[in-house]
C-alpha cells in the first residue's frame, strides 16, 4: 500500500539457504589450510506464499478502516515499545474466516525482544512493567476492527479508567492470557498496515469495501462507586500510623453502542 492505493507486485521464486549443508560446507573450507577457504552456500528453490492469482482474488486494493490514538512523547521506553508491537503487526494477512489475535501477531513481549520497562496497569495501580505500551496498539487495534464494522469475539476494557483512550472503547492486553481478537467476516483479506511516531499510533485495514457504515454512541457514566481500601503493612512507618499511598479514583460503568449498516 501506499497513499491510498494499492499494487501487487508479481509472484517470483526464491531462493533459501539450506542451514544443515550450509554449516557443514563452511567448516570444511574454514579447516582447509592455506588457499581457497571460500564455500557456496547450497540453496533450494522457495515458492512464494501466495501466487500472483491468489493475491489479487484477496481483494487488497482499498482502506476499509484506519484509526489513530495519540499519546505522551516524554515517556521514551514506552514510546520505544509501541514501535516494536508496531513493527510486529505492520503487514499482517487476515484472510477470509480467519481470527487476527494480537498476542500471536506480536508475540511475548520480552527483554530479548528489545522491550523495555515502562508504566502498565496492573490490579488498578499504575506500576513498571516490561512491554508497557502494549495498551495503546491494543486500543487502537481494536477501534480500527471496530470501525471496520467486523466481529470482536475478544476484548477486555483496562482495570483503571484512562483519560485520553476513546470512552468505554480502551482493550488491555497481557501476555498469554488476555488477548484482543477480531474475525474477518468478509469475503476478501485484510492487510494491516501501522504508522507509528513518537507521539501517535496509527493501524490501516486494507481489503474491499463492503459498503458498510458504522456509527457508535456512548452513555454518560453512571452508577459511580467508591474504589474500595487496600492496606499494606510498611515496616518503616512508626505503630499505628496510615498513610494513604494512593487516594483511588472512583469506578463507573458506560455503554457504548455500535450500529452497523448496508444500504
Amino acid at each position: 500500500p501506499a497513499g491510498s492505493s494499492v499494487r501487487i507486485l508479481p509472484a517470483v521464486a526464491g531462493l533459501e539457504v539450506i542451514p544443515k549443508k550450509a554449516a557443514a560446507a563452511v567448516l570444511k573450507a574454514g579447516g582447509a589450510g592455506a588457499g581457497d577457504r571460500s564455500a557456496a552456500l547450497p540453496t533450494a528453490t522457495s515458492q512464494p506464499e501466495l501466487t500472483t492469482k491468489e493475491a489479487k482474488a484477496l481483494g487488497v486494493r482499498e482502506v476499509m478502516s484506519t484509526f489513530t490514538t495519540t499519546f505522551s512523547a516524554g515517556d521514551a521506553p514506552r514510546v520505544h515499545n509501541i514501535s516494536l508491537i508496531a513493527a510486529a503487526v505492520h503487514g499482517s494477512l487476515v484472510r477470509p474466516g480467519q481470527v487476527f489475535s494480537m498476542n500471536a501477531a506480536t508475540g511475548q513481549r520480552t527483554a530479548a525482544k528489545g522491550y523495555r520497562t515502562a508504566h502498565v496497569i496492573q490490579n488498578g495501580e499504575i506500576v513498571d512493567g516490561l512491554g508497557g505500551g502494549v495498551c495503546q496498539a491494543g486500543t487502537t487495534m481494536f477501534n480500527t476492527a471496530f470501525f471496520a464494522g467486523l466481529p470482536v469475539p475478544e476484548r477486555r476494557n483496562h482495570s483503571l479508567h484512562i483519560s485520553h483512550y476513546p470512552m468505554g472503547r480502551d482493550a488491555t492486553l497481557n501476555w498469554p492470557g488476555t488477548d484482543l481478537k477480531f474475525r474477518n467476516d468478509s469475503p476478501y483479506g485484510i492487510y494491516i498496515t501501522s504508522r507509528a511516531t513518537p507521539s501517535t499510533l496509527t493501524f490501516t485495514f486494507w481489503s474491499t469495501s463492503r459498503g458498510y457504515k458504522v456509527t457508535s454512541s456512548t452513555s454518560a457514566a453512571r452508577n459511580f462507586r467508591a474504589p474500595p481500601t487496600r492496606y499494606k503493612d510498611d515496616p518503616t512507618l512508626p505503630k499505628g500510623e496510615e498513610v494513604v499511598d494512593e487516594p483511588g479514583s472512583s469506578g463507573f460503568d458506560v455503554t457504548v453502542s455500535r450500529t452497523v449498516t448496508k444500504g
